[in-house]
């Protein structure tokens, strides 16, 4: 019989979308408290990330996007942004 395996945690873990416009959406970028909840979203769905990934997390943003029929240029997420740089590898 196969080794069960834990349905949630694999080799790796994917969030995409870590851009300025989408997370943070742009509704809450001119509201400090509302910025401060995307933020808080944002850490918690990372530490999940971290936590069910056995080896490696991906966080990805789209320098250009097309977003309901309008192209975009983008800029990372602050929430990206704001992690230390020894604990961050780009690819």
């Amino acid at each position: 019989m196969p080794p069960q395996t834990d349905p949630v945690s694999e080799e790796l873990k994917l969030i995409i979308g870590m851009e300025e416009g989408l997370f943070p959406h742009s509704r809450s970028m001119l509201d400090p408290m509302q910025i401060e909840e995307e933020r808080r979203l944002a850490y918690v769905g990372m530490n999940v990330g971290m936590t069910r990934a056995k080896h490696k997390l991906y966080l990805t943003y789209a320098t250009n996007r097309l977003y309901f029929g309008t192209h975009s240029s983008n800029l990372v997420s602050r929430f990206v942004a704001d992690i230390p740089e020894e604990l961050v590898t780009a690819v």
